[in-house]
Order: C-alpha cells, then structure tokens, then sequence
C-alpha cells in the first residue's frame, strides 16, 4: 500500500506477483497499462462489491464481497507536474518491461493534445517509452460511466487523436518504434477504415459485439441488475442469454464486419485496410470547405 497526497491509502503494482503469472501462463504475450478509458476519463475503475464473488476476488487479490474503487492515476506515477508524471511513466513502462520481459503498452483517452506531445517528446528524447499505444476516443461507452463524463469529457474522437498522435511521433521520427490502436465507438466497417486511414495500426472494437449479444444499452452495467444478463454474475440474470444463439449472433457480426471492410479496402484500391491513407478520404468541416484526395479546399453547396 502507499498514501496518496489526499491521505488516503492505494494499492501499487504488486512485481512479484506480475512476474509470477507471466512465468506460469505463456499465453501472455504483452502488458498494458491502462490509464483513462473514454467513458470516464479521470475516474478510474469502479468494481461494486456485489460483483466481487469468490472467482472475482481470487483474481484481484481482495476480500469477496468488498467493492474495489481503482484509483485514477497509478500511485506509481504520481508527481506535482505533467512532464515530471511522463517522466516517471517511461520509467515505470522500462520497469515492467524488464520485469516481464514482455512488450508493453498503454491505454488513454486523451483530454489534452499537450499529453501526447509530453509523452512523444519524453520518447524521442530517451529513446525508451510503451511498445504500443491504445487510444480511446472520449466517446466511448459504458453504462457504469457518468453521463456528463460520456458525453462532454476528452479531447475527441478515437480517429482524431489517432491522426495526432501519428503526425507527432513520425515528426519525431519515431514512428517505427510504435504500434497504434484506435478504440472507442469504432463497430462499422467504415469507422474502421478512417482509423486506419489517419495511421492506425490495429483497431480494437467492443460496443458492435456488445449489441450483437444482446445489449440494449440501459446503464445500469455497474449495478449487477443488468436485464439482458451480460454485466452481471446473477444467475438468475444472466440465464437468458442462450449461449449457442448468441455466439452465432457475434460470428455474423465479426464475419460482416471482415468481408464489409475488406470490400471498403479493394474499392479503394487497396489489398490490406493499413494501406488506407487520408487521400482516399473526402471530409466535410464546419466552415463547409471540402477537401479532395490531393488536400485541395472545395466550397461545398449550402442549401
């Protein structure tokens, strides 16, 4: 345990215990440090104690029963500045990776784009940093997030900061040294070939399965009352989900979303969707000023 500045006591990495379920599961390939999500930048994560069973204790190291409130910010990186919390982010990435002898990544929602430049300029300048970075859109979801968090808190879209971020690490020549993942409200095909259009390595998409199992998006996600019985361990709840009919559901769902992207990439020209570049976009600002493959401005009609 370590106090924070409030007085208040939180949990730190435990390394040995890390170290330990590295060593006995090889199936883990990578780490990520996850530091904001979309839905509730700033918040950190919320386990009511009614989830918190026998099974769910014994994975998070904590009494059944007890509710588990993840502090916003790792106690490992806590510091009186920005650039000095960076700082000591880089640093914590290394340790982790030297420990696990593992990639490691992180996980943000951006708030502010003078994070990444931070974050970008403490890479080029140590040489060292996160192998990949995820980056969750302000617009992502859950029902457990605040609606003033989900609506109004973030910098933008997952696409947005994924084009920022791009520009800014290959300025810095550094691109090469980093995977990208664009998340956060990306479940069409369409979302998906923007994000790989403005330098997206990789996209990662929850919210379409979600509503192919069955989601109906009622809020209540952290209360262990949800009706359709996805995100809750009621088993009184979650006997309504027929497992054989519901996994179908997502297959298809997946399977569409591969063949629709795949056929948006060869329309383009294309045979890998990483190959999407800007000048296959055409987008629409609110100053109604089109801009064409080769970044040439087009008034656009106003009715």
């Amino acid at each position: 345990m370590q106090m924070l500045p409030d007085g208040s006591d939180t949990r730190v990495l435990n390394r040995q215990l890390l170290k330990q379920l590295v060593n006995d599961n090889d199936h883990i390939h990578m780490i990520q440090l996850k530091l904001s999500q979309g839905a509730k930048p700033g918040m950190g994560g919320h386990l009511p104690g009614s989830k918190v069973t026998p099974e769910v204790a014994a994975v998070r190291r904590v009494p059944v029963g007890k509710t588990v409130i993840s502090p916003p910010q790792h106690a490992e990186i806590l510091a009186a500045t920005p650039k000095e919390s960076v700082a000591k982010l880089i640093d914590f990435v290394e340790e982790i990776r030297a420990l696990t002898e593992r990639p490691v990544g992180i996980k943000l929602c951006v708030g502010r784009l003078d994070e990444l430049d931070l974050l970008v300029e403490a890479m080029r300048s140590t040489g060292k940093g996160p192998d990949a970075i995820q980056l969750d859109g302000s617009d992502g979801g859950t029902g457990a997030g605040q609606n003033l968090f989900l609506n109004y808190v973030g910098y933008g879209t997952a696409i947005e900061t994924c084009a920022y971020l791009d520009a800014k690490l290959k300025s810095a020549g550094i691109r090469d040294r980093v995977a990208i993942s664009a998340s956060g409200k990306i479940f069409t095909p369409a979302h998906a070939a923007m994000a790989f259009a403005v330098g997206a390595d990789t996209i990662d998409t929850a919210r379409g399965a979600m509503l192919a199992l069955g989601c109906i998006q009622s809020l209540k996600c952290h209360t262990n009352e949800c009706p359709t019985g996805i995100a809750t361990n009621s088993a009184w709840r979650s006997h309504g989900i027929n497992i054989p009919e519901k996994s179908t559901r997502i297959h298809h769902y997946l399977q569409g979303f591969h063949n629709d992207l795949l056929t948006i990439t060869r329309v383009l020209g294309h045979s890998d969707p990483r190959d999407i570049t800007p000048k296959d976009l055409r987008m629409v600002g609110d100053a109604h000023i089109s801009q064409d493959q080769n970044g040439v401005k087009i008034p656009v009609w106003q009715g």
